[in-house]
């Protein structure tokens, strides 16, 4: 974790948001970026639509991490076994959140845009 405190927050956000890009590939559309500060403890948040369908909320602080779906006026958050950042983890964590989020999702859409595995 002591390595992680040496890391500044705009290259923390960088290494996740691109590590959530490789994951899921044309899944994923535009990753928004906010609330990024190192003071007093570096946390950040960034938002996504993942599979067309779901407006994601990734937060990150101190080193926790978690994600939940924005329904506008509320979210619901999305369970996961990963709930503190490492690199090594993080594929972990993506392929958790991408079975939890296919499972709201008709076969069938996933299969017409080609998804379906």
């Amino acid at each position: 974790m002591f390595g992680l405190q040496s890391k500044k927050s705009d290259q923390l956000v960088d290494e996740i948001a691109n590590e959530f890009e490789t994951y899921f590939g044309d899944k994923i559309d535009t990753i928004s970026i906010y609330n990024v500060t190192d003071t007093p403890y570096p946390m950040f948040n960034f938002r996504f639509e993942l599979y067309n369908s779901f407006i994601i909320e990734f937060s990150y602080n101190r080193g926790a991490i978690g994600c939940g779906i924005n329904f506008g006026n509320y979210g619901v958050d999305v369970k996961n076994s990963i709930g503190w950042y490492d690199l090594k983890n993080i594929g972990q964590f993506c392929k958790e959140l991408d079975e939890d989020i296919r499972l709201r999702i008709p076969d069938k859409f996933l299969q017409r845009k080609g998804w379906l595995e």
